[in-house]
């Protein structure tokens, strides 16, 4: 194992105090990242409800009526979660449950991922089998069977595959073949109960482990030895990477809270690859903070840029950008080492796009 410093890419893994109180979760097993409504869905296995976060860290119930909930992802405006009672469907538009989808010869449904052909794929721990279900007339079929306790899943873009993990010693990661449904061992270790997996913008894959308590990065050859991207967890399970912020959240089972980590790149232009499509200002990292923050923004075409901080009264506080930009990514830096602990907003403004973010301050 190699320590964790990527070329071209330095991380800083840091753990934000959690902004999930104990109330609200009860054995978390799945997060994700609703980007339409700005916030962070968790699921309860022990409890069936499903928890959201908003960008601004309020604390919310989303839903519950569910009795066992596990994976999720989302597909367009549609939330799809793995239930004790099957596959269910929410819009995440009214928040309305829409409908269970049954799956034949399920048993537990842990994870789900959805690929870009119209199609979810959903381990079955307890059944030890992975079903593909087409979203378009909920018709399943079970691809893969014969497991032992198959959990994590994800689809990876870049190779049109699937790659999977398991929940048992020596704990391998599997890929899909979604030509003819093969199966081979693309990485074997001598990690025990391996749970969550998630991906990167750069194709970087995580995976979360049991039995170390902790969270490892591969290259998407997994020919490199892991990188140890975080440890100290508590029953880390179904991981996400947020890649609109660069945060991965994962879910400790155990102490029921969620860690928020960011995964910093070194240098703006590293961040991305592409020009943006749509002009964003992300949730500043840490948050809180104490006393620097960061906060990325990404510009759609060249316009001048104003981005602000405020009190809660309204009174201007730091004029972080004031400029003409060009369209891409950007990065700043906020230092309240002079300010009382508190709420604080900061606002974007660059052409048409006009947005404001809150931030909190703990001394």
């Amino acid at each position: 194992m190699k320590s964790f410093c990527i070329t071209g890419l330095i991380f800083l893994v840091l753990f934000l105090e959690s902004v999930v109180y104990a109330q609200f979760l009860n054995g978390p097993e799945s997060v994700t990242y609703d980007t339409l409504n700005g916030r962070y869905l968790i699921s309860n296995v022990l409890t069936g409800d499903i928890v959201q976060i908003s960008d601004a860290g309020d604390t919310t119930y989303f839903d519950t009526s569910l009795s066992r909930t596990l994976g999720m992802t989302i597909v367009d405006s549609i939330l799809y979660v793995a239930d004790i009672s099957g596959l269910v469907t929410f819009d995440l538009t009214t928040g309305q449950k829409i409908t269970t989808i049954p799956i034949a010869g399920m048993i537990e449904l842990n994870d789900v991922t959805a690929d870009t052909s119209g199609y979810l794929y959903i381990t079955d721990v307890g059944a030890g089998k992975i079903f593909r279900v087409r979203i378009s007339d909920h018709s399943d079929t079970t691809i893969v069977s014969g497991l032992s306790k198959p959990n994590g899943i994800l689809f990876d873009a870049r190779s049109n595959r699937v790659l999977f993990c398991q929940f048992v010693l020596n704990a391998p990661i599997k890929e899909i073949n979604l030509n003819d449904f093969s199966v081979t061992t693309v990485l074997s270790t001598s990690f025990t109960n391996f749970d969550g997996l998630a991906i990167d913008g750069d194709g970087y894959i995580y995976v979360s482990c049991w039995g170390t308590n902790a969270v490892y990065r591969y290259d998407n050859t997994f020919i490199q030895p892991a990188d140890l991207v975080s440890s100290g967890h508590s029953g880390p399970a179904d991981i996400f990477y947020n890649q609109w912020d660069n945060i991965l959240a994962v879910p400790n089972y155990y102490s029921n809270n969620v860690d928020f980590i960011p995964i910093t790149p070194a240098g703006v232009n590293e961040i991305y690859n592409q020009m943006p499509l749509t002009s964003r200002l992300s949730q500043n990292y840490p948050n809180p903070f104490n006393p620097v923050t960061t906060i990325n923004y990404q510009i759609a075409k060249p316009t001048f840029v104003s981005l602000k901080v405020y009190n809660v009264l309204g009174n201007e506080i730091a004029a972080l950008v004031k400029q003409e930009q060009l369209n891409g990514t950007y990065q700043v830096t906020f230092d309240g080492s002079e300010l009382a602990s508190g709420l604080y907003f900061y606002k974007l403004i660059a052409g048409n796009f006009n947005t404001t973010k809150k931030m909190m301050l703990l001394k």
